[in-house]
Parts: C-alpha cells; structure tokens; sequence
C-alpha cells in the first residue's frame, strides 16, 4: 500500500513518529486504568507520568510536521491531555485494596 501523500512542508517521518507517540499515550492509559483495577497504584501512577511524558514529547515533535498533520494531532494530543486529567482523577478516587486497612495476622503463640 502506497503511504500517504504529503504536501511540500513538513516531514512525513516526524508526523509518522508524532502519531506513534500519541498512540503510545492512549495504550499507556489504559495500563494506568488496568493496574488501577488491580489495586497496583504505584505501577498506574508510573503509567500515568509516561502518558504525561508522550504528550510532551508529541506536541514538541509538531513543529516539523505539515500544517495539515499538525492540527490533526494537536487534536489528538489534547485528547491525550483531557484523558490524563481523567485517569489522574479516577485514581484518586478508587478505593486502595482493602479499603486502605492492611491486615495484620496475629502471631502465633
């Protein structure tokens, strides 16, 4: 399949690797929102900053990329942006495993 056909300005690989980025963000997102799930806070903590981290590294890759592109992705990198701010707040709001008591087993006598 032929790639797409870009106009003068603006690097095809630099659209390419801003689009890469930005699929990264969303995919570690939804790692954040799995380790939530599974009581593993500190990994969807460490999830959520990569995603932090993709979307300014893309919005930085946009100033070589075609107009066109750019605004397309800038798009999807305020997409990005909203969708961390909810990921940040469903994390502060679940309940940590046992409800926050850790349970401690007597010893043995």
């Amino acid at each position: 399949m032929p790639a797409k056909q870009r106009s003068r300005g603006g690097n095809p690989v630099h659209a390419d690797l801003a689009e890469a980025v930005l699929d990264s963000g969303f995919a570690l997102l939804r790692l954040a929102e799995s380790e939530t799930r599974c009581g593993a806070r500190r990994e969807a903590r460490r999830a959520i900053q990569e995603a932090e981290a993709a979307c300014s590294e893309g919005r930085c890759r946009l100033s070589g990329v075609e107009t066109g592109d750019a605004r397309r992705l800038a798009s999807g990198f305020e997409e990005l942006s909203a969708a961390v701010a909810v990921t940040k707040a469903r994390l502060r709001s679940a309940a940590p495993p046992g409800n926050g008591r850790i349970l401690q087993i007597p010893p043995r006598k």
